[in-house]
């Protein structure tokens, strides 16, 4: 399984996705959720662009609550990545 979710804000880019593992009977093993936050910055001149990215898996009898839990905490992770200050400063030795 996978499936994603885009959005763009100001030149900011927002990427949720999930996706699963299934052993050999089609039962699921886990599965993932990734929100990833690009941002377009320039470095020394070089464009190039920043990641920061959440992660989190559930497996087994854990995956259906887990999954029902995502609509209710969607908006504050999608906050708390947005809103995170750890940019830090990049400096390039020549």
């Amino acid at each position: 399984m996978c499936n994603y979710l885009a959005y763009e804000n100001n030149g900011d880019y927002l990427l949720d996705f999930i996706v699963s593992k299934s052993d050999d009977k089609r039962k699921l093993e886990f599965v993932e959720v990734d929100i990833h936050y690009y941002r377009d910055i320039v470095i020394n001149g070089i464009k190039a662009v920043y990641l920061l990215f959440y992660s989190c898996r559930a497996y087994g009898d854990n995956i259906k609550p887990f999954l029902k839990s995502l609509p209710d905490k969607r908006d504050k992770l999608y906050e708390d990545i947005t809103t995170l200050s750890i940019m830090p400063e990049f400096k390039f030795k020549k």
